[in-house]
């Protein structure tokens, strides 16, 4: 079921109300019969499109908050299986507890205690398309070869899994002392910045 009102996250409300007062001149005698018919010709149906747009754009929210979901399952298990990294269920969900928001999962390294952060997000409000942002939290030393092994892996698993994804062939980037994250959008080419991160995810 799509809350419109939910995910709409105040449109929907706005055009009730635009609603309700034309309503409202509609149903007083004071109100012309120009009025009348600008009411019927031009009002209504902008308030019916209106309408329109604002479950279409819920509908696509509520899709992209499940499609974080699972982009996260997916990273899971391409990091459970090549690196032994397990999911730490209490600091994983959405910020905030709103489905509306960016989904961080986080994933812990039993044998040497290291840990990742897969952040994903929507790339824009209304997009279809989301950006994942893939830390390394790691306490030992690790080959920057072996963080390349890393994201190229995970990107392997969403093209496998159908999501199209752009790769970043070129060196990592880093800054002593800077944790900004790398971020890739399905379809494009990812940004590196600054920081410990796996390159190219």
């Amino acid at each position: 079921m799509l809350d419109v009102a939910h995910w709409s996250e105040g449109e929907y409300d706005g055009v009730r109300q635009d609603t309700a007062r034309a309503l409202t001149r509609a149903r007083d005698p004071r109100t012309g019969l120009e009025d009348l018919r600008v009411l019927r010709d031009e009002e209504a149906p902008l308030l019916e499109r209106s309408l329109g747009e604002a479950v279409e754009r819920a509908g696509m929210r509520q899709l992209t908050s499940q499609m974080r979901v699972n982009l996260a399952d997916v990273v899971a298990d391409t990091l459970a299986e090549l690196a032994f990294y397990d999911l730490v269920e209490e600091e994983t969900g959405y910020d905030n507890g709103d489905p509306r928001g960016a989904f961080r999962a986080r994933f812990r390294n039993e044998a040497g205690g290291n840990e990742i952060t897969v952040e994903i997000e929507q790339a824009d409000k209304d997009s279809d398309q989301c950006v994942i942002r893939v830390v390394s939290h790691d306490h030992d030393t690790t080959a920057e070869a072996e963080l390349r092994d890393r994201a190229d892996a995970v990107y392997q698993a969403l093209r496998e899994q159908g999501v199209p994804v752009g790769l970043n062939t070129s060196a990592p980037q880093a800054e002593p002392g800077s944790s900004g994250p790398s971020a890739a959008r399905p379809g494009e080419q990812p940004q590196r910045r600054a920081g410990r991160e796996d390159p190219g995810a």
